[in-house]
This record gives C-alpha cells, structure tokens and sequence, in this order.
C-alpha cells in the first residue's frame, strides 16, 4: 500500500469525511482529495500531524501495510483488554473472599489454623493472579503502544447503560452489606457460632461489589483508545509522571497489605484490619491528585 491508500483507508477507519479532515489539517477538500488519489503529495509539515492524528509513524503512512497493522493490532488490543478487565477483578476478589472465607471458617468453629491457612492459600492465588495479569499488561503495553481500534458508537452506548447498571448495583450491594452488617446483631446464631459468620457474609457481598466496579471501570477504559493511546504515547514527561504515581500507588498498597497482616497476626485484629484496603485506595487517589496537579503545572509553564 502507498500512502494515498493509506491515507484514504486510515480516514475511514476514524469515521472522517474528507472535509472533516481538511478543516483538522487546515486545507482544501480538493488537496485531500488529491493526496487520497495519488495527484498531490501533501508537505512534511502535514505528514507528521497525519502521523500524530492517526497515531503511525511516517515509514507505515507512506511505504507501510497500514489495513493490515491496524486489523491486527485492533484484534489484540481487544483481545487482550477484555482479558485483562476479568483477570484483575478476579485476583482483588479473591483477595477479600480469602478473609470472608477466614471468617467464616472461624465462626463456624474450626480451628484458627485452618482458617488461617484457607486465607493464605487464596492471597497466594490473589497475589498470583495479579503478578500474572500485571506482567502481561506490561508487556502487551511495550508490544503496542499505540493501537487504531474504533468501537461502533452503537457498542459503545449499549456499554455505557450497562456501566451505570454496574456500578449503581456495586453500590446499592455495599450499602446493603452495610446495613445487613449493622443488623445482624439482632440475629440469632446456632449454637456454638459467632457473628464472625455475619461479617463473613458481609465481606463475601463486599468482595462480589468490589469485583464488580473493578471490571467495570476496566471495560469502560477499553472503549477510551483514544486516552490508552496518549497514556502510551512519546510523551515522556507524561511517562514519568504516570510511572511516578503508580510506584507511590504500589508502596501504598503494599504497605497497606502488611499493615493488614501484622494487625492480623500479631493484635488478632482480622476484624477491623481490612480498614486498610479502602484507607490506600484514598491515598493513591491523592497520589494522583497531586500528580495531575504537578503535570499540569508542567504545562502551563
């Protein structure tokens, strides 16, 4: 393929007309129209905002497989994002089923060792699960750093309904938790079980809702090619600021993981230490507060 018919492919792939695209680039319908059938030639100038606007180098847009590149691209992205959106909710959740589980097992009257190692066993698979999920998005990110995907606006807009669904439902089903929680002191239990049955309960609904805003959250970034392809972009100010925050964001958590388990062990506090998850998530948002805070600065100056 030439760039003519690159050109002309990679416009209709973004759903532009050609007026649409002259007035972006600041020319005439008939130069992009002479560009696309192979009359013209447009100057550098204009090829790198095609490069930037289409997000491929100049090599693919003048000499490049560009429809081929694309389609393959598009499919792994794809691929590979709605793979990702389940494996990291299924690691966080399984995370918090571990200490539901831990609870329970308790509260039904086995043995703080066995209810021990039950929640230990499902942190490894956590753990496991999002070290795996992790690395992979790692990798597929350095393998594509900009990708040409463009979702159906009718995909798109079924999607979004369900992600007020989704979240709406996560919320009403921790507030529910909440109120089961706060209630269920007036409950009976069968003889020889504690309310660590209760809070089981609770942590399992919590873990489900959790789950839940994660993979929806992570699906609707999907859809946004457009901020996945300026998040990976040469930016490398942006790329220093990104990795920045999510470092902080990893002490953060992982602190907030052993806080959890030395509260755990050694003050047997397994019933209020999970205070410690949602306290790290509010620190990272800070982190990226400040964060954005500092890049726009940046900016500005």
């Amino acid at each position: 393929m030439g760039f003519s018919d690159n050109l002309q492919y990679l416009r209709k792939q973004h759903q532009m007309t050609q007026e649409q695209l002259a007035e972006r680039l600041e020319v005439s319908r008939q130069s992009v129209s002479k560009w696309e059938s192979g009359a013209a030639y447009p100057e550098t100038e204009k090829l790198l905002i095609l490069c930037d606007m289409f997000f491929c180098t100049l090599d693919d847009l003048l000499r490049g497989e560009v429809k081929a590149r694309s389609e393959e691209s598009a499919q792994a992205y794809d691929k590979h994002m709605r793979w990702f959106a389940k494996i990291i909710p299924t690691g966080v959740g399984l995370a918090i089923w571990g200490l539901a589980l831990r609870l329970l097992l308790q509260g039904i009257g086995v043995s703080s060792t066995v209810a021990t190692m039950a929640f230990l066993m499902l942190c490894v698979v956590s753990v496991t699960i999002l070290i795996v999920g992790g690395m992979q998005h790692g990798n597929f990110v350095k393998n594509y750093t900009q990708v040409d995907k463009i979702y159906a606006k009718e995909e798109v807009n079924r999607f979004e309904k369900q992600f007020i669904v989704l979240v709406a439902g996560s919320i009403a089903l921790i507030m529910l938790a909440i109120i089961f929680r706060v209630g269920s002191d007036a409950l009976p239990l069968p003889h020889g079980w504690t309310d660590s049955v209760y809070t089981s309960i609770f942590m399992f609904l919590v873990a489900i809702a959790v789950s839940t805003l994660i993979y929806a959250g992570l699906t609707k970034s999907r859809y946004n090619v457009e901020e996945y392809n300026k998040e990976h972009g040469p930016e490398q100010e942006e790329k220093k600021n990104n990795k920045w925050e999510k470092m902080l964001c990893g002490v953060i958590m992982l602190s907030a993981a052993l806080a959890f388990l030395l509260m755990g062990f050694l003050g047997n506090l397994w019933h209020i230490a999970w205070v410690v998850y949602p306290a790290g998530g509010i620190l990272c948002g800070i982190v990226s507060v400040i964060a954005n805070y500092k890049m726009e600065k940046n900016e500005d100056q």
